[in-house]
């Protein structure tokens, strides 16, 4: 009997978050079969509902052909001359405008796929893998850190996993979920690490090696990573008043900041050789679509003007500002183009679960609090809050992570319990409707101010449309079920069994796990 509470309480959770994992999002991976090479505009594979729909998964997935084909992280031209939307140019040779951290971990998975026909689900698959790891920590979190039962700790990779529109990029080749699992992950690595754990020394290279990983997959990630680093020097460092002084010391496991400045010094050095300066980033180059619309290769005028292009281009940085905050964070949180609280109304369960824990404060969940705060104030700031054609707020990411926990604490909280739970599956329901339905779809939405010009839809509405025509991006359905099953039949499928798993986590599991 022992032996079987063991098993329920400790291993059939992760268990159950793998396989549910594995099942919905094979069930909704983007995809087709073949092995597509660089010419993804003749294969018509960069239309909407499509698996190359968008500039991000198409670059990506650009370069890792490149890297598998030529052994080279540059775009051969005749592959950027056909694909040429977000790849950029310098001395004659092109780049993709994204930073090449997710190429680069694709590539294994390119090559297992390749060999079985899938090379482009294969890359793909690369992103749901890490997702998964991401549901796992969100639940070791909720039980070691929260101190929540099994049965609410399950409400966390539940929500974020399918209950949020991170799901339509958990199974395309995005950078979202691979920060938000170096995010949760080193968090939970420095909370192991304040407990004294014996491996002190592996748990703070490992956040170190995830900060510099992180910043090789997308920019920004300097900023996002940002908590957890202050999180785990705060535990590296103390300070004694010794007398009439203040004594300063810091463990020896500092030093495995070498881990983290390496890859920094890998990154000036791939940026000095490629782009001719350590900090000129891919970003910063010039984009060969402009190249091409300008002529700027085509004569020694159109040759000068272009260095003139490179040498007084802004830099990314500059895109963030002050004076974008009012309009950007409305539109990233309330606005109908693509509001967090329209999208996914789960996530009001979440803000009350922080309200609640305000009286109740600890230095993990200040340092919560400050990853939802910098991923909301950095994207509040950025020129483009809609992540350009996208499906919901894809920027809040790895804040909707950090909320699912605090959602899962106020479904927990005393009163009211059984109307908590009740409340939880009223916005579930409504929220994974709406994420299934971006997922089996398209993440190809306008915003709102280039719909109108286009007299298309700019929110999930348009997701409707292409439900009920069955235009559907999934490899599996597409592959399989197309010719004998409708999507909307699909959907419903999907969806029905997401809502059992849902009433059992909230409504059965609480009964059996009252006395844990």
């Amino acid at each position: 009997m022992n032996l079987f509470k063991h098993f329920s309480f400790t291993i059939l959770p992760y268990l159950c978050i793998i396989l549910i994992g594995l099942i919905l999002y094979t069930a909704t991976i983007k995809g087709a079969v073949g092995n597509p090479n660089g010419q993804i505009h003749q294969l018509g594979l960069d239309q909407s509902g499509k698996a190359f729909e968008l500039s991000p998964e198409r670059d990506r997935y650009l370069l890792t052909y490149a890297m598998a084909t030529t052994g080279t992280t540059s775009i051969p031209k005749a592959v950027a001359d056909a694909n040429y939307s977000d790849i950029g140019y310098y001395e004659g040779k092109f780049y993709i405008l994204f930073a090449p951290g997710i190429s680069v971990l694709a590539l294994p998975f390119y090559l297992i796929g390749a060999h079985f026909n899938v090379a482009q689900v294969g890359t793909f698959a690369v992103i749901p893998l890490f997702t998964i790891l991401s549901l796992l920590f969100l639940y070791k979190i909720s039980r070691k850190v929260f101190k929540l039962p099994v049965w609410s700790s399950l409400i966390a990779p539940l929500i974020f996993g399918f209950s949020s529109t991170s799901w339509s990029y958990a199974t395309t080749l995005y950078q979202h979920q691979v920060t938000t699992f170096l995010i949760v992950s080193s968090f939970y690595a420095v909370y192991l690490y304040r407990q004294k754990y014996k491996n002190g020394w592996l748990l703070s290279s490992y956040v170190w090696l995830a900060f510099g990983v992180a910043c090789s997959i997308d920019y920004p990630n300097l900023l996002l990573m940002g908590p957890v680093v202050i999180y785990l020097l705060i535990s590296q460092f103390s300070i004694k008043k010794v007398r009439n002084s203040l004594s300063f010391s810091f463990q020896k496991t500092l030093f495995t900041v070498i881990f983290f400045l390496a890859i920094v010094l890998v990154n000036a050095w791939y940026n000095q050789t490629h782009f001719g300066s350590w900090k000129r980033v891919s970003g910063d180059l010039v984009n060969y679509k402009t190249i091409l619309e300008q002529h700027l290769l085509t004569s020694k005028k159109g040759t000068a003007k272009l260095a003139t292009i490179a040498k007084n281009k802004s830099d990314t940085v500059s895109f963030f500002s002050e004076d974008n905050i009012p309009f950007s964070f409305y539109t990233l949180t309330t606005s109908l183009d693509r509001g967090l609280l329209l999208y996914s109304p789960i996530f009001v369960i979440a803000f009350l679960g922080i309200l609640a824990m305000l009286s109740d404060l600890s230095t993990e969940t200040i340092i919560l609090f400050g990853l939802i705060g910098i991923d909301v104030f950095l994207y509040s700031s950025w020129g483009d809050p809609w992540g350009g054609w996208a499906f919901g707020p894809r920027y809040l990411i790895p804040a909707m992570a950090i909320l699912s926990l605090f959602a899962a604490k106020w479904v927990t909280l005393a009163k009211h319990n059984l109307i908590r739970r009740i409340i939880t599956f009223i916005l579930m329901t409504y929220s994974i409707a709406i994420a299934l339905l971006g997922v089996l779809t398209s993440n190809a939405i306008p915003p709102k101010v280039e719909a109108d010009y286009l007299h298309t839809g700019y929110n999930f509405l348009q997701n409707e449309k292409y439900l009920f025509h069955n235009q559907s991006s999934s490899f599996f359905y597409n592959t399989f079920l197309h010719q004998s099953v409708t999507l909307p039949m699909y959907f419903a499928y999907i969806y029905i069994g997401l809502l059992v798993i849902t009433v059992t986590v909230l409504f059965v599991l609480p009964i059996f796990t009252k006395h844990e």
